[in-house]
């Protein structure tokens, strides 16, 4: 095993409070043969000579220093330089287990590897239940039969995976750098297009962290162009990857496709209104994006938990004219 090249991509953006400890466990490795990409995208804080002080003990581990761009640009960045057969990425507050690369790396026959992340609350420093639910050691050599039972579409977080880098760097895949959510899950999606095999582990490896109440660019609401962009992204990503995996089941499709994609629509048509958007732009995009999402519904229904959700996009898709449903919404958004 130990002549896999592998390489870790973690971008940084002011992140000192918790890059050494992210770092730390990486070097920590049982596996060794690894290089260690560091993005700087343009970090205020001290996150620039704390990747220095580590680059220059560990000849593994290489730092690149850019004018910030966001996420996308730092992890685009990192594949552009990776040289190795595999690369694997890791967000700047988050650590992995000891034994993380090398329970991936029994896969790395497969076209990709999963292992089992873990919500790690940096309040409390006590992990607090799971991100993902892999219950035993499994290589699929046909895709076509795990994807729906181990929920793989829903799978859409960039970590905690191997990546084979002849398949990003073969097909051109790179993050969307025009929006600061579901980027990941689109990038995660044409990689899984030229995926016939996978391997699951059901060790934890990853510790995703957080704070109660943080006020992280996860926990804040998306623009409405952001959330328009990714909707259409997955919506044109579907089709081909039910075909490619043959999917289907349309209680799942249902599903999926409402998590990512038809929900979509309804969240950026909210973040106008959160917004306080001109009315001028909301009832272009009623016009524009109405006739979409009717669409949609009719192909894939819409079945969210939430019953305030899916009451408001039958809203949405009734022949009602956009002022009078602008009128509504105002008041309920």
């Amino acid at each position: 095993m130990e002549d896999k090249s592998i390489s870790i991509i973690i971008p940084i953006y002011n992140a000192e409070s918790t890059l050494k400890r992210c770092i730390d466990s990486i070097i920590k490795q049982s596996y060794k043969q690894w290089t260690l990409i560091l993005i700087n995208d343009g970090s205020t804080d001290d996150s620039q000579t704390i990747c220095h002080n580590y680059e220059v003990r560990d000849n593994r581990i290489l730092l690149l220093n850019k004018e910030n761009g966001g996420v996308s640009s730092a992890r685009n960045l990192g594949i552009r330089t990776v040289q190795t057969d595999y690369l694997i990425f890791v967000d700047s507050d988050d650590f992995l287990e000891k034994n993380c690369i090398e329970n991936l790396l029994v896969g790395a026959d497969c076209d990709i590897s999963f292992i089992n992340t873990a919500r790690y609350s940096l309040d409390t420093g006590t992990v607090c239940g799971m991100m993902t639910n892999i219950v035993e050691n499994k290589y699929y050599k046909r895709l076509t039969g795990g994807v729906k039972s181990n929920d793989i579409f829903s799978a859409g977080i960039p970590f905690a995976k191997l990546y084979k880098t002849s398949i990003i760097k073969g097909h051109n895949i790179c993050f969307d750098e025009r929006i600061k959510n579901h980027e990941d899950h689109l990038f995660f999606f044409d990689y899984l297009l030229h995926c016939d095999s996978m391997y699951l582990c059901s060790e934890i490896g990853y510790y995703w962290t957080f704070r109660e109440n943080s006020n992280s660019l996860s926990h804040t609401i998306p623009t409405s162009r952001n959330m328009l962009i990714a909707a259409e992204g997955f919506m044109q990503r579907y089709p081909a990857l039910f075909e490619h995996f043959n999917v289907y089941d349309q209680d799942y499709i249902s599903r999926v496709t409402t998590e990512y994609g038809v929900g979509s629509y309804r969240a950026a048509c909210y973040s106008l209104y959160y917004y306080k958007t001109p009315k001028i732009d909301r009832l272009t995009f009623l016009k524009e994006q109405v006739p979409v999402m009717r669409r949609l519904y009719n192909k894939y229904g819409y079945a969210p938990n939430n019953k305030k959700h899916k009451l408001i996009f039958i809203f949405l898709c009734l022949p009602i004219p956009v002022h009078i449903k602008d009128v509504l919404l105002s008041r309920v958004w």
